[in-house]
């Protein structure tokens, strides 16, 4: 493993070049351009050994932060749009209260997942991407992630069980 002070010299002197980059993809966006940077090295020191190999470690983290703004900026166009919805129509916000009680029952059974299959369902399901944009996300293969969701669909069918056909 690649000794933590040159993460630390690898971290001072690319930072301002990842936020530069992040900066520009962000447009008038200096709130998301940090998060972007800053989550794009905590990937880069998880990963140090692997990331310090590389041709261009600050190519590499570049990337990821620019990945990261990109997908930001969708949470947040999906958020306005959530919310414009609820504007024009109320109703459309309005759960009664057998929803609530099913959404925590959903929500219960989804945090007993183990950490990788919560990721995949949420990156998947709540935060709208496809299986292929998770699997990026995630840094995983999209077999992987195929397996990952029916691995935690599975769980999820077992845990809250299934409607009955005859109901």
């Amino acid at each position: 493993m690649a000794p933590v002070e040159d993460f630390e010299t690898f971290y001072h002197s690319s930072f301002p070049v990842v936020l530069a980059a992040a900066s520009a993809v962000a447009a008038s966006n200096s709130g998301i351009a940090e998060d972007a940077t800053n989550d794009a090295f905590i990937q880069a020191y998880r990963k140090w050994p692997r990331v310090a190999a590389m041709s261009s470690p600050v190519g590499w983290t570049v990337r990821t932060a620019i990945r990261r703004v990109r997908r930001l900026h969708r949470l947040a166009n999906r958020r306005q749009e959530r919310e414009r919805a609820l504007m024009s129509d109320p109703t459309v916000g309005h759960q009664t209260l057998t929803d609530s009680v099913m959404d925590e029952e959903v929500w219960a059974a989804v945090a007993a997942l183990s950490p990788r299959q919560r990721q995949a369902v949420v990156l998947r399901y709540v935060e709208d991407l496809t299986q292929k944009q998770a699997a990026c996300e995630m840094d995983i293969a999209p077999g992987s992630m195929a397996a990952t969701l029916n691995h935690a669909r599975g769980q999820l069918k077992r845990r809250l069980g299934t409607p009955n056909a005859t109901d």
